[in-house]
């Protein structure tokens, strides 16, 4: 096998970390309801995911017009930034050192375990070349911590959107043809 499974968050954490955990983002989307009165809801606010749970306060199931209202909102009062600061600071007195918080996508935030950043896949894989294209890879998005390991090894790429990730990962694949 060339990858171990992924440890369930929910396990590591334990049983009182887990509930202040899901206590907090549930406090977290409440501050946020009554501050934006006019934030679009659609629901399915929290995914568990077994290695990281990913919180979006909009909703995992909003279509494209709520999420273009949320990333304006967003951008003009930096409602992620100012949450994910409240969230750090929240998750420090409750269970210090035990995760971390990212900005995810356009919307939501990944917590995962303290070292289960993206990087800790590079951790499991044995013997393969990694490389790696993503669109949050400056600090405090979800891809920095892997975009900056492969990096320095001229194997991780910064993308503007699906075409220019096609380009990448095509240059990527010629270069790689042409060494075998």
């Amino acid at each position: 096998m060339l990858y171990d499974t992924a440890p369930e968050m929910r396990e590591v954490l334990g049983a009182e970390s887990w509930r202040s955990l899901i206590t907090t983002l549930h406090s977290a989307q409440l501050r946020l309801i009554r501050e934006y009165p006019d934030l679009p809801l659609t629901g399915n606010f929290i995914s568990y995911r077994g290695p990281t749970m990913n919180w979006c306060p909009i909703g995992r199931d909003a279509k494209e017009p709520d999420r273009a209202i949320f990333e304006k909102m967003d951008s003009e009062s930096k409602i992620r930034v100012r949450s994910m600061d409240w969230l750090v600071d929240c998750f420090e007195l409750s269970m210090p050192g035990k995760v971390q918080v990212t900005l995810g996508g356009n919307t939501s935030f990944d917590i995962f375990v303290k070292g289960w950043d993206k990087t800790y896949v590079l951790t499991r894989l044995r013997g393969m070349d990694c490389w790696f294209v993503g669109d949050r890879c400056r600090e405090g998005g979800n891809d920095h911590t892997i975009y900056e390991a492969l990096y320095k090894r001229n194997r991780a790429f910064e993308t503007m959107g699906p075409m220019h990730t096609r380009t990448i990962i095509s240059e990527i694949t010629t270069r790689i043809g042409t060494k075998c």
